[in-house]
């Protein structure tokens, strides 16, 4: 195993992680949202907060799935063919 595989290893092991732990803390954290943030006036507090707690997830799901565009089952980078043809 190269160093590179390694790396991308480890990647998405943390990657996986991280969208787990932030999954579960919205969870568990649900219903003190509801009841301290949504059942109040809306405002641009509460503009601000839904980007904040929602749009991490979005980025942290949209990397995991970009990353995983570019990667074949194996786990390596897909690299453009250089001219490649078989005789």
């Amino acid at each position: 195993m190269t160093l590179f595989e390694v790396f991308e290893f480890a990647f998405v092991c943390c990657s996986v992680a991280s969208v787990a732990l932030l999954i579960w803390e919205h969870v568990i954290t649900f219903g003190a949202e509801v009841s301290r943030i949504w059942s109040r006036k809306f405002s641009g507090v509460t503009v601000l907060y839904a980007l904040l707690r929602y749009g991490t997830l979005l980025e942290k799901i949209s990397i995991m799935f970009l990353a995983s565009w570019y990667m074949t089952p194996k786990g390596f980078v897909l690299e453009p063919s250089h001219g490649d043809h078989q005789s």
